[in-house]
């Protein structure tokens, strides 16, 4: 099965309206519980057409703290709550300068 990455465009590359939060998160959440080495290739992508290295370092933390290696990667609501936290906080530390690429 193939992960279409449109989904992960729309949420990591453009802009859209937060107050979608929950539902975006949990969404995303869902597809990256079902296709984790897919996730993986398409945040390696993005990584890799990062130019300035402090960006590249700064959105490589950013993604280590969206699915850290505590968060259990099952769909139950206390890992979609925790993922939902972290989605919240990688949009603030990383959205501005993803979008305007």
């Amino acid at each position: 099965m193939n992960y279409d990455p449109s989904v992960f465009n729309m949420l990591f590359l453009e802009t859209f309206n937060m107050d979608l939060l929950e539902t975006a998160s949990t969404g995303l959440f869902c597809l990256i519980c079902c296709h984790q080495e897919q996730y993986r290739e398409l945040v390696n992508q993005l990584l890799q057409t990062q130019s300035d290295p402090t960006y590249k370092q700064r959105l490589l933390e950013a993604f280590n703290n969206l699915t850290p290696p505590t968060l259990t990667m099952s769909i139950n609501r206390q890992s979609k709550i925790a993922f939902m936290h972290n989605f919240d906080q990688f949009l603030t530390n990383v959205r501005g300068f993803l979008c305007v690429k």
